[in-house]
């Protein structure tokens, strides 16, 4: 009887192990940590040319209050940091609730989709909407996805 428990116990270890050694590989090496936000106001905005998953894209990071100490609007072709953050102190970090321009913009058809997100004053900053071109996406946003030509 001892010995059919000692066989019952070395099959519990070795299928222990056996477990032990799975789940060890399958956890694979050690992650780094993803990198901090940047502090205080900001906003990653996007815009994509198109309307498929393959339109360019451009993107910049806009930090805000612009000129205290932070860049003003660091990323790829960005320009008017300051009054895009203006305009979005003004409507609280809500990009919809930016006032749209009277702005007489063209019927012409070539979409594009503007994507943002990032913290505004604590609270996470969250936007994706289609516009039916450009002129449209600015009326609507301001200077928020205002990129160098």
């Amino acid at each position: 009887m001892a010995s059919a428990t000692l066989t019952k116990t070395r099959g519990v270890l070795a299928v222990t192990a056996a477990a032990g050694a799975l789940l060890g590989a399958l956890a694979g090496p050690a992650q780094a940590a993803p990198p901090e936000p940047p502090a205080g106001n900001w906003v990653r905005v996007s815009v994509m040319q198109g309307d498929g998953p393959t339109g360019d894209v451009r993107h910049a990071l806009l930090r805000c209050p612009a000129g205290e100490g932070a860049d003003e609007g660091v990323g790829t072709g960005r320009s008017g940091g300051e009054r895009a953050c203006r305009e979005l102190a003004a409507a609280g970090g809500d990009i919809a609730a930016i006032p749209v321009a009277d702005t007489a913009c063209t019927m012409v058809y070539q979409p594009v989709t503007a994507y943002a997100f990032g913290m505004w004053n604590g609270r996470r900053v969250v936007y994706a909407h289609n516009f039916a071109n450009a002129c449209t996406l600015h009326a609507s946003t301001g200077s928020v996805f205002t990129f160098d030509q």
